[in-house]
């Protein structure tokens, strides 16, 4: 799919894809391409909804998960609310399968975040994003390096902006002396 794309082929492909699935609602595959094509024409909502079936495919999901994260990250309004929708309500209740899309969670909330915004706006997002950032880090296997990295960097950043922000009355040591700790 790119801007090349003759428009009756997509219309003709995003039919194929829908029969498809109509014949088997568990092609992942075939609900990620169709997601791709919605994407493709700017209807975030139901290529989200294509990308969650996917997703939620008992043994490809974590796979298209990756790729839907990698095929969003430069689009956070597209993206975060798929990752909210994988994520559950209860971080308890969160799986090792959740680590990627908490870790994107916790980086995307910070985005807006920076110093001249107010504390009591600002704090909500940052703790929302420290609780992510652990919560994955408490998920992750030895091998995941990279996400216990990443999972590392969120906290830190996150407690750092805290730090930052936070007015002197606000606990501004707690959040100097657990950053420094860390």
């Amino acid at each position: 799919l790119d801007d090349n794309n003759d428009p009756q082929k997509l219309e003709q492909g995003r039919d194929e894809l829908n029969k498809a699935i109509k014949l088997d609602s568990n092609l992942a595959e075939a609900q990620f391409w169709l997601g791709r094509y919605y994407l493709a024409k700017n209807d975030v909502a139901r290529a989200n909804e294509s990308f969650l079936q996917a997703i939620r495919h008992p043994d490809l999901g974590k796979n298209f998960l990756n790729q839907s994260i990698a095929l969003l990250y430069s689009q956070p309004n597209a993206l975060l609310p798929l990752v909210n929708q994988v994520i559950p309500a209860s971080l308890n209740q969160c799986k090792a399968e959740h680590v990627s899309a908490l870790i994107v969670r916790s980086t995307l909330a910070r985005k807006p975040v920076n110093t001249s915004m107010p504390w009591l706006e600002a704090k909500p997002l940052l703790d929302r994003c420290v609780n992510d950032a652990q919560t994955a880090l408490k998920l992750c296997t030895p091998g995941q390096l990279k996400q216990r990295a990443d999972a590392t960097e969120a906290i830190a950043t996150s407690k750092l902006l805290l730090f930052a922000i936070a007015p002197e009355d606000q606990g501004k040591a707690q959040y100097r002396n657990e950053t420094i700790a860390e």
